[in-house]
């Protein structure tokens, strides 16, 4: 769950379809701790990652969405 002061990491399940949250990170401007999550992945070896958007009822991109976009690429990375 993106934020730009915090940012919310779950561990999914596919089977339930559901998921548990593991861990709050602090951010500044959306930037987290990098080798925190990198130690997170390595922990948990993800199959995936997802990054929510908050979008405006519209489906158009908020400023937080647009963030949480930039983010996303960075996480891909």
């Amino acid at each position: 769950d993106f934020g730009t002061n915090y940012i919310g990491i779950a561990i999914g399940q596919s089977v339930t379809q559901t998921a548990t949250p593991l861990v709050t990170l602090r951010a500044t401007q959306g930037v987290p701790n990098w080798q925190q999550v990198q130690k997170i992945i390595d922990e948990w070896q993800p199959t995936g990652l997802v990054v929510g958007l908050a979008l405006q009822p519209d489906g158009s991109d908020s400023q937080t969405s647009l963030q949480a976009r930039i983010f996303g690429k960075a996480l891909k990375k």
